[in-house]
């Protein structure tokens, strides 16, 4: 969620997602007392996102890295679209990396496919080509939230502990 009075873009490939988005923020579920001219709704594919390089101060990807056909492309724009200090929150289900629980995702992943996601995402998978390595799984069983931030020219994992102690993944936007 943006902070009150910033801007915020929202894209989705589904104009059906973007719809009910934008009921959402007529009926005031969604930024309740934001001028709706604030929030922008945008129809675009996550994998070649119509974006500028280092257009956002934040990124937030929620549930989409485990929809869509090329998850590492998905997040290689995201950190394409975020300015060299964004932060990025990752929200999606991971493979567990522990067995059997990971052995039962990699089961079921055919019928998940089917269903339209994936289920054996892990997240070595997905940050090991941005160049993070030796990555601790997050907690929780369904859904796990990552976030990360450049620091020095490099992508790093961000402990939520940082990020409570920083202000969350709210950035310090420059006058």
């Amino acid at each position: 969620r943006g902070r009150l009075g910033k801007p915020v873009i929202s894209f989705d490939l589904s104009a059906g997602m973007l719809q009910q988005a934008a009921r959402k923020l007529r009926s005031g579920l969604t930024r309740p007392g934001v001028a709706l001219d604030l929030t922008n709704l945008i129809k675009c594919d996550a994998l070649a996102l119509p974006f500028a390089a280092q257009s956002f101060d934040a990124v937030f990807i929620s549930h989409v890295l485990t929809t869509v056909p090329e998850p590492c492309q998905a997040l290689r724009e995201a950190l394409r679209v975020a300015r060299h200090s964004a932060r990025l929150a990752l929200v999606n289900h991971f493979k567990c990396p522990y067995a059997p629980l990971g052995w039962l995702e990699a089961a079921v992943d055919p019928i998940c496919r089917h269903l339209g996601w994936r289920s054996d995402l892990s997240l070595s998978d997905l940050l090991g080509p941005v160049g993070i390595r030796h990555i601790r799984h997050p907690r929780g069983l369904l859904f796990q939230t990552v976030f990360l931030e450049q620091r020095n020219h490099q992508l790093c994992v961000v402990h939520p502990r940082e990020l409570e102690d920083s202000g969350g993944l709210q950035p310090s936007f420059a006058p």
